[in-house]
């Protein structure tokens, strides 16, 4: 894992993201901490003013680095952020520390989703497990309003004929795995509907 010290919160590379913001104390303590563990740290920081900051605090002079940003899987961020935005007839006046936000991240290439058992032996129709099922089907690019009509339909079936639920419930499944685990929907509904061939036509 390589820590990288970056001026923006905007994100360079394609990938899954969690940034938290962090007080300024701790974003310069773990920039000291890396250095003194030895830890990779690799500088994109691109204006002198906050490379002289962070010298100020840490004692580590960072390069000046206005390259394309490279990030790896699993890597750590430690962003440093104007608060306010400066006009271009502002820019390189003076700022000071106090004057920019701190985030901590990580960057994921990929989002780990768990296995459908796994995900299956879950209270589904909790609410905090609804709203874990959800995160992860909108994280693999799943339409929420489309997979929200189709609980919706089964939560007006509850109480009514067990069997139109279980078919809406069903559904509800089927829209929820075509995302998370397409290859294991097509494997189940192969299963429920065996192809005919013509010698089974009879």
């Amino acid at each position: 894992m390589t820590t990288h010290v970056l001026n923006s919160a905007t994100m360079p590379v394609a990938g899954t993201y969690d940034i938290k913001a962090i007080p300024a104390e701790v974003f310069f303590s773990e920039i000291k901490h890396a250095i003194k563990f030895g830890q990779q740290i690799h500088s994109w920081i691109g204006y002198d003013q906050n490379a002289k900051i962070i010298q100020k605090r840490t004692g580590w002079r960072t390069p000046i680095n206005r390259e394309r940003t490279e990030l790896a899987h699993g890597d750590r961020l430690l962003i440093m952020r104007l608060s306010y935005r400066q006009e271009n007839g502002y820019k390189g006046v003076t700022v000071q520390e106090e004057d920019f936000e701190y985030f901590e991240g990580f960057y994921l290439s990929y989002f780990p989703t768990p296995s459908w058992n796994d995900l299956m032996s879950m209270d589904i129709h909790e609410p905090k497990g609804m709203r874990y099922l959800e995160n992860i089907y909108w994280l693999k690019g799943g339409d929420l309003e489309a997979l929200r009509s189709a609980r919706k339909a089964m939560q007006e079936c509850e109480g009514g004929d067990l069997r139109e639920w279980s078919e809406k419930q069903s559904d509800y499944l089927d829209c929820l795995r075509s995302i998370i685990d397409p290859q294991g929907l097509v494997r189940e509904v192969a299963r429920r509907e065996p192809i005919k061939s013509e010698y089974t036509k009879q």
